[in-house]
């Protein structure tokens, strides 16, 4: 599921206008992104959890994740920090890293999310 573009730019105005890392920055990145947080109840600790896109399989009603039961899912603790680390920022970008790219990791990730909501405008 594509996030709606007005989410995106958002986010990207937010990070640009701030400075630092921010954790509920992070957070809103890894959502667009595709990271599923799971509820304390359902991670079996007090802090809950979360699951990367590529481990996410669904939730079953009750709102439990449904877990890779042969190869295990891994439930991280927290998402990359993309606005602490440059090399979590640039990961946003996938394959298509542009030459140049700025070297605070909250502004790799504020170009990062708008070369992917251009990128989603064009098609």
């Amino acid at each position: 599921m594509t996030p709606p573009a007005e989410e995106i730019a958002a986010l990207v105005e937010r990070l640009e206008a701030g400075s630092g890392p921010s954790r509920e920055a992070d957070r809103a990145i890894a959502r667009l992104l595709g990271w599923h947080r799971v509820e304390p109840r359902f991670a079996r600790n007090k802090h809950g959890a979360w699951i990367s896109p590529e481990d996410f399989i669904g939730t079953y009603s009750d709102g439990s994740p449904k877990l890779d039961s042969l190869h295990g899912t891994t439930m991280h603790r927290e998402v990359p920090g993309f606005t602490a680390s440059l090399d979590a920022a640039v990961s946003i970008w996938g394959t298509a890293v542009p030459d140049y790219v700025p070297s605070n990791p909250r502004k790799a990730a504020a170009a990062a999310l708008r070369a992917r909501l251009i990128a989603q405008q064009e098609k």
